[in-house]
């Protein structure tokens, strides 16, 4: 493999000769982790949701792995900053061209990746209080930080149990955002309910009792059975945005 890399406007430019997919999507990788937007083949796969076992084999020459669809996802993750025809065919440059001709664009692609998109994760100690709680004696910067691959959420919280399973499998992360539920609930959504008994994750939807949602279970299992939750026992309501988890 050979290549060289210039200057231009504070921007590092990779031109490649005589290289394979695998060899460019190590440059990439490489790339990535030189600006703090990962630290590892498990943020990576955290982000772009594509598989650390796929994210390993394409690392390690496995060529098949890296298709059209696989750089396609893998882009959308970063803004689309890399040029999809140099990552699959090796022609022109690593950065695209739009990125390139703007350090601004590049620099607010690094911001997205390292601020926008790591998030604090709740300690699984907060799990049996609440997260009002968690908010008020915990600090963000206290807190294991994870990449997000979404904006606008507030944190990740740790699925506990196979009350939600398939969907929301035990051991998964889900990233949540707070929502004003005076405004309004969609039914039919997942929820993280901070209650007076501690923090659930159910789908709502409308209870027949004046003042309550109901909860209820993915897993169709008895173990799981719907229950009404009063509004009033209910300190915050946190929409689920995504959930992930390792395969």
């Amino acid at each position: 493999m050979s290549y060289f890399c210039r200057k231009q406007n504070n921007i590092s430019y990779y031109r490649m000769t005589s290289t394979t997919k695998s060899e460019r999507f190590n440059l990439v990788y490489d790339y990535l982790r030189s600006q703090g937007g990962i630290h590892n083949q498990t943020e990576l796969s955290q982000l772009t949701g594509i598989s650390r076992s796929n994210i390993s084999s394409a690392l390690n020459k496995k060529e098949y792995i890296i298709t059209r669809r696989f750089i396609r996802r893998f882009n959308i993750a970063f803004n689309g900053i890399f040029d999809e025809k140099w990552m699959f065919e090796g022609e022109g440059e690593m950065l695209h061209s739009k990125v390139a001709a703007s350090p601004a664009v590049e620099q607010s692609s690094e911001e997205n990746m390292t601020d926008v998109r790591r998030i604090p994760l709740l300690p699984v100690s907060a799990i049996g209080g609440s997260l009002n709680e968690f908010v008020g004696s915990v600090q963000a910067t206290e807190c294991e930080q994870i990449v997000s691959p979404i904006r606008d959420v507030d944190f990740a919280v740790t699925v506990s149990g196979d009350s939600m399973y398939p969907e929301y499998p035990n051991g998964s992360h889900v990233f949540v955002k707070k929502i004003n539920e005076q405004a309004f609930i969609e039914w039919g959504r997942t929820y993280v309910l901070d209650t007076c008994n501690g923090v659930v994750i159910k789908l709502l939807v409308p209870s027949e009792r004046e003042g309550y949602v109901r909860c209820v279970s993915i897993n169709q299992s008895p173990l799981y059975p719907a229950f009404d939750v009063a509004m009033s026992d209910v300190y915050g309501f946190y929409l689920v945005k995504l959930c992930m988890s390792v395969k």
